[in-house]
């Protein structure tokens, strides 16, 4: 009977130690990205935890807004945005192909550590045409993207676009696009509840940009 129990005891440790472990584990990203963005008066050599990006989605949908996963399988005609926050300073562009191979800004422009930034800023991204995966890259640097004085970004205003012809600056936004991923095949990437965590092993990675996608499904 006290082998038993005793058994009942080991087996319920080993039990209650894995499921620490795995909730360490879940968390694990969000902990590295919060505790990297605690102390930004630091330098980031001395700073704990890990420099990336946090992304999360607004729908639109039948005219209900919520707050999803970047996993949510989306539909002709829904409306979409993205939260993103960063803990890091430096600069983020934000970007997607088209079925055409044209690649878009979504965003691109400094950023600090902050609450959620909402892309784009005002409107929406519309859902539409052939079902697929639509792909949208995020290319995070601590220093200046020199290709984005090469790139035609749209100004804010609605104004002229920037910087060079529009041949140029989509040779340009492929180079760096392709060059940012490539680069980024080290970053963690990790889902936690609706927010996806990119984040990088210390903050020498990010001196040049590095990029990761988030595959939409459009259904």
């Amino acid at each position: 009977m006290r082998k038993t129990v005793i058994a009942i005891l080991i087996s319920s440790l080993f039990c209650a130690l894995y499921c620490v472990c795995a909730a360490q584990e879940q968390s694990k990203a969000r902990d590295l990205y919060l505790s990297f963005g605690k102390a930004p008066n630091k330098s980031a050599k001395r700073r704990r935890g890990s420099p990336g990006s946090r992304v999360k989605m607004e729908l639109m949908r039948n005219n209900l807004l919520s707050l999803v996963s970047t996993q949510e399988e989306l539909l002709d005609g829904d409306r979409i945005a993205f939260r993103t926050a960063v803990n890091y300073q430096g600069y983020l562009m934000v970007t997607n192909v088209g079925t055409s191979g044209k690649v878009n800004i979504l965003y691109s422009g400094q950023v600090s550590p902050t609450s959620d930034m909402r892309i784009p800023e005002k409107g929406w991204i519309r859902v539409t045409g052939q079902g697929g995966d639509e792909v949208v890259n995020f290319i995070m640097s601590s220093e200046a993207i020199k290709e984005m004085r090469q790139i035609s970004i749209p100004a804010a205003n609605g104004g002229p676009a920037l910087a060079e012809s529009g041949a140029e600056s989509q040779k340009a936004l492929a180079q760096l696009n392709s060059r940012a991923l490539d680069q980024g095949r080290d970053l963690v990437i990790e889902n936690d509840g609706d927010e996806t965590y990119a984040l990088a092993a210390s903050a020498q990675k990010i001196r040049a940009p590095v990029g990761f996608s988030i595959k939409l499904k459009h259904k």
